[in-house]
């Protein structure tokens, strides 16, 4: 485990000596630590939702942080599905009245001990194996028994509470790939024709032109 910044300029040395197997000189060890340094500092910002004035902007990462346990509890069907002891129920209602004391939800989202006993009825007599197919399950019980929607309203808050940072990179990077300067060929109605054939599988794009092909 890392101890402060020391310790990462000093691994971040050994990685460079590891994969370059090069000596650094004076200049090269500065420019280092002070890059290592401001990373750390960075990092000490982004974890709190903070930029670099100190603003946090409306974002809760630090909470979402601290709340993580709570909101696996309350969100992670799974988890609820294979839980069987009977103190379960009672451990998502406190887990949530610790998500609304955090303000990650607004107290109206609180569902109600029935809604919350009904879901997990309903998921630990499903023989789903994903947490999406747990949420659709769900989805398709609240139309007729509309008491089970409270808490399927608050998983979906909590799904969609903050997205990791690393999915919105991600997503930025695979923008650029596509819009890049360096893809100034693709033009956006081919990027889309690709999108949907490879959303929709190869295999049912094919299947017209090798039945057109077999007919020739």
């Amino acid at each position: 485990m890392l101890n402060g910044k020391s310790s990462l300029i000093e691994q971040s040395y050994q990685l460079y000596l590891t994969y370059f197997n090069l000596p650094l000189d004076n200049s090269q060890v500065r420019e280092l630590n002070t890059f290592t340094s401001l990373l750390c500092d960075q990092s000490s910002e982004r974890a709190k939702g903070q930029d670099k004035r100190g603003h946090t902007k409306g974002t809760m990462n630090h909470q979402l942080s601290v709340c993580m346990l709570d909101i696996k509890a309350a969100g992670d069907l799974i988890r609820l599905q294979r839980t069987s002891h009977v103190d379960c129920l009672a451990s998502v209602e406190r887990s949530v009245g610790n998500i609304i004391a955090a303000k990650l939800v607004p107290p109206t989202c609180r569902p109600n001990s029935e809604s919350i006993r009904l879901a997990y009825r309903a998921v630990s007599d499903s023989k789903c194996t994903t947490n999406q197919e747990l949420l659709k399950l769900l989805y398709d019980q609240a139309k007729t028994d509309p008491r089970i929607q409270p808490y399927l309203d608050m998983v979906i808050r909590l799904w969609l509470l903050s997205p990791p940072e690393s999915v919105v990179e991600s997503m930025a990077s695979v923008v650029e790939d596509v819009f890049g300067p360096h893809r100034h060929k693709l033009d956006p109605l081919n990027a889309e024709r690709e999108l949907i054939i490879r959303s929709n599988g190869l295999c049912c794009c094919c299947a017209p032109l090798s039945a057109a092909a077999s007919r020739a």
